[in-house]
């Protein structure tokens, strides 16, 4: 007698938590998939960020190198060298000469094995230069930076701010196809991660939203699009980052976005995706319909015929950035390593001299 009373009240607490919602964090999933493009979005601009500073920083060893020897490393930038590495050579120790801030002229203080050593760290900061470089999206980083950051933001350069033009959320997050669809701000990751995780009405205390604690600090309190953007958009972002770089590719996520797409409205001038907007309708295999709490979510606005969820603006974007820079799951560089050799080197060079 006693074990059925206990699984009656086991079966009425577990109904009153998935019909009140409790126990469940809404957009949870949807959070998951956006946070993932993020990531990857930012592991690609500090891939980004790492090649330039390695290839200012070998320039700088190797102008030093040069200073230091009055320039005589050059006699023998080329032995053993193909033909293309000696260009490739040629060119950085062109850049390090004219990046010198003295004039080269050796003062014949340097013995010959203090000058050999000068000469090797002369060399590895050209091989390393080389490493660099010899990634075919190099030359384009500049162009690459622009599309990530309007895929992170609608505009092709880092805001200083995020403040939006209306203070209603619904004009923001639920647009609607008309013809003046062609001027809404594009989709960007930073207003749908807002769209779906920041505070609304039905969610401030009452239920979490997207992650354990998203629902805290710069979250806590109702959005106001056009006064708290920015501050709540880095809060939740860094909740983004507790997740890690994805090590799925990029069209895995993508499918993974796509999976989540609950709606779509189809009219001769356009089409409407949407994200977010649902309700938890669950309760194990016993056939009843939960009524938890409906989380925020997000219109997908795509003007024209025919148009599809990969012309979302921003998938878009990174599709186009990881075809030319990688996967960066996949790179055989590991995040950091251009910038632990090229420290070494400084370090090097720098015990050297004092040395001396």
């Amino acid at each position: 007698m006693c074990g059925i009373k206990y699984c009656v009240v086991l079966f009425a607490l577990v109904l009153r938590t998935s019909i009140s919602g409790e126990g469940k964090i809404v957009n949870e999933d949807e959070f998951g998939a956006l946070c993932s493009m993020i990531n990857l979005a930012q592991a690609e601009l500090r891939k980004i960020k790492e090649v330039r500073e390695t290839i200012k920083g070998t320039i700088r060893i190797g102008a030093r190198c040069l200073e230091l020897t009055g320039g005589r490393v050059l006699d023998t930038i080329c032995e053993g060298e193909n033909s293309r590495n000696c260009e490739n050579r040629r060119t950085f120790w062109k850049k390090a000469e004219s990046s010198s801030n003295k004039k080269i002229a050796g003062d014949g203080l340097l013995d010959r094995q203090t000058e050999e050593m000068i000469r090797k760290i002369g060399g590895e900061a050209a091989d390393l230069y080389e490493d660099v470089t010899r990634k075919r999206w190099v030359p384009f980083a500049n162009a690459l930076e622009e599309k990530i950051n309007e895929a992170l933001y609608g505009v092709p350069w880092r805001p200083e701010e995020i403040r939006e033009n209306t203070t209603d959320r619904k004009q923001l997050c639920q647009q609607e196809i008309s013809r003046n669809a062609v001027h809404y701000p594009p989709a960007s990751l930073s207003r749908d991660l807002l769209c779906v995780c920041a505070i609304d009405l039905e969610s401030v205390r009452k239920h979490r939203l997207c992650c354990e604690f998203c629902g805290y600090e710069d979250n806590r309190e109702v959005w106001k699009p056009n006064k708290d953007s920015w501050e709540r958009w880095n809060f939740l972002r860094a909740h983004c980052a507790f997740l890690g770089e994805p090590k799925e590719d990029f069209e895995k996520l993508a499918r993974t976005f796509r999976h989540l797409i609950n709606q779509q409205h189809n009219t001769p001038i356009g089409v409407m995706y949407i994200l977010g907007y649902q309700k938890r309708n669950s309760f194990w295999s016993l056939g009843l319909s939960s009524r938890g709490p409906m989380g925020p979510g997000v219109h997908y606005v795509l003007m024209g015929k025919e148009k599809t969820t990969d012309d979302i603006p921003w998938l878009k974007l990174l599709r186009e950035v990881t075809m030319e820079m990688g996967q960066p799951a996949q790179d055989n560089v590991q995040e950091g390593e251009f910038t632990e050799a090229l420290e070494k080197l400084k370090q090097d060079l720098e015990k050297l001299i004092q040395t001396k």
